[in-house]
């Protein structure tokens, strides 16, 4: 967005857009304000994330890269970076990988050594007793919240709702960073009491695409244990789950197409399951054509937005992939496609994170196939030239 700038200065993370500024002072201060258009400074709390994981991006040459600069991704990165070595390790490593409101978090553990203690040992938990009036009828305050957190584990998650158990506590635990979000603690609170926890007891990794299935009632006959132990393996599950939509998709679409009730054993098996009965499906029933919704970021040389039903067909006979079965979801808003032309040709999804950014979903090559490393910091850094929504 024109106008957009980071910076890191005298321990504050300054960001500007046209008119907004945010000025969040780091450790141990912990305080964020922004003012519009010459208003009065406020207090707020930031959504957006704060704390990423360091990539290396000196692995990739600048000579391997296509001719174009993202100036606000790099500046992005800088800033942000220097925001998080401003943090003692611990605190930012507790926090890194959680997809929004690390904010609240921070600065529980900045108030409480016991709540910092807890979130080395299960963030999950930490995460929810930082927004504790997500999860609790009566109303709670930060104050109270540090004061929970001395209490053991088993009565911190009576306290918020989840069952008064040693087991409740673990299997918060093995929820995975990025699959922290209200959203989601909110429904595995909710499995938690049902019959599908017990199938949660076996699982190593717990993510949102595991939440997702088990909270289908739709799916329940056509999981396999095998499938969700690998759904909670897959880094790609924790953001937005997208397992259980292609499982809800090969459902219906066998259902039209009167198939019978599939029970794929594995992610592979269900992607090549996927690919077969939409190839049917679409077959008889063609999508038709039309405008797509406006998509929310702007095309660049090498990538651009996928706007109508045709070209999304196109794509995905050129690509050897599924891309139609996302007309729904691209109406919807939830989701939207774009052509990836350099450094290789590939096909880029992206959906809404839990702080109202757009985010990288996916990013596939021919038939579905992983891309470079060239490529995804291509695209990375397209989508990171954007302004924050403050």
């Amino acid at each position: 967005m024109s106008g957009a700038a980071f910076r890191f200065k005298d321990g504050k993370l300054l960001i500007f857009d046209e008119g907004r500024i945010c000025v969040i002072e780091s450790w141990p201060s912990l305080k964020a304000l922004r003012k519009e258009n010459q208003r009065r400074w406020e207090a707020f709390e930031p959504i957006f994330p704060l704390v990423f994981a360091v990539e290396v991006d000196s692995l990739i040459q600048e000579a391997d890269q296509v001719p174009e600069t993202f100036h606000l991704a790099y500046q992005r990165r800088a800033s942000f970076r220097a925001f998080r070595s401003s943090l003692p390790e611990g605190v930012a490593s507790d926090c890194e990988g959680i997809p929004a409101r690390q904010w609240m978090m921070l600065r529980l553990m900045q108030s409480s050594e016991a709540a910092a203690e807890l979130a080395s040992s299960n963030r999950a938990l930490a995460f929810a007793l930082s927004h504790s009036w997500f999860f609790r009828e009566r109303y709670s305050t930060h104050e109270g919240s540090a004061i929970v957190a001395k209490r053991r584990r088993k009565e911190i998650t009576d306290w918020l709702g989840f069952p008064p158990t040693d087991a409740a506590a673990n299997m918060l635990s093995r929820l995975a960073s990025g699959s922290i979000t209200v959203q989601t603690l909110k429904k595995l609170r909710s499995l938690s009491t049902s019959p599908a926890a017990s199938k949660m007891l076996h699982l190593k990794r717990i993510n949102a695409g595991v939440v997702a299935m088990l909270s289908d009632p739709a799916l329940g006959s056509a999981l396999s244990m095998n499938l969700l132990a690998e759904v909670g393996e897959s880094s790609a599950e924790d953001g937005e789950p997208w397992s259980a939509g292609l499982l809800s998709q090969i459902l219906t679409m066998s259902e039209a197409l009167d198939h019978g009730e599939p029970r794929p054993g594995s992610l592979e098996k269900l992607e090549a399951l996927h690919f077969e009965i939409s190839t049917a499906y679409f077959k008889k029933y063609p999508p038709g054509d039309g405008p797509l919704p406006k998509p929310p970021l702007a095309d660049s040389q090498t990538i651009k937005a996928i706007r109508s039903i045709g070209e999304l067909v196109t794509e995905g006979h050129e690509q050897n992939h599924c891309a139609a079965t996302y007309v729904e979801s691209i109406r919807a808003g939830r989701v939207f496609i774009y052509k990836v032309l350099q450094p290789e040709r590939a096909t880029l999804s992206v959906v809404r994170s839990p702080s109202g950014e757009w985010v990288l979903q996916q990013l596939r090559g021919h038939s579905n196939a992983p891309v470079k490393m060239e490529t995804l910091v291509h695209v990375k850094k397209w989508i990171e030239n954007r302004a924050i929504k403050i």
